[in-house]
């Protein structure tokens, strides 16, 4: 077993990595653009199964810049939401504190608000939990490939 797959070794690094923040030896980067191996796993996934341009790049709006984690011929944004990043509502409470000081609530608005300024884009959201992925990847997939032939942009999707 790969040292990164050990949960137990996984739940430690977090415990220290969180005593760190709030001792300040580690600055809080809430902005990171850091991927996790499942989102890197999920977007090449999408590519080897769907025949549009797969892609991820920053989008400009507003002077503001966004970088969603899957953009699908530049229609579609596949984003993935870890369970602890973005607070996922079986796991906390809106009033449980998360990470970086922000509570639940406050990290699900963070989030709405930007969802909503990525569709006044234009763009088609679809939200992948990471406890959806790590159950079943097909099921995930399946979900993208519907709603990709649901827009009608890509025939070819089986």
């Amino acid at each position: 077993m790969k040292q990164f797959e050990d949960i137990d070794q996984r739940e430690l690094r977090s415990k220290s990595m969180k005593q760190s923040w709030k001792e300040g030896k580690i600055a809080p980067n809430i902005n990171s653009i850091n991927e996790s191996k499942q989102e890197k796993e999920l977007r090449k996934l999408v590519k080897e199964n769907v025949s549009l341009k797969v892609e991820k790049k920053s989008i400009k709006a507003n002077g503001k810049y966004y970088l969603p984690d899957i953009i699908i011929d530049n229609k579609i944004i596949v984003e993935f939401f870890g369970d602890y990043w973005h607070a996922h509502h079986e796991k906390f409470k809106p009033e449980d504190i998360v990470h970086h000081g922000k509570t639940a609530k406050e990290i699900r608005q963070h989030d709405k608000k930007r969802i909503t300024q990525l569709k006044k884009l234009g763009y088609v959201i679809h939200i992948v939990w990471q406890r959806d992925f790590e159950t079943d990847k097909n099921k995930v997939l399946k979900e993208i490939k519907t709603l990709i032939k649901s827009y009608g942009e890509d025939k070819n999707i089986s």
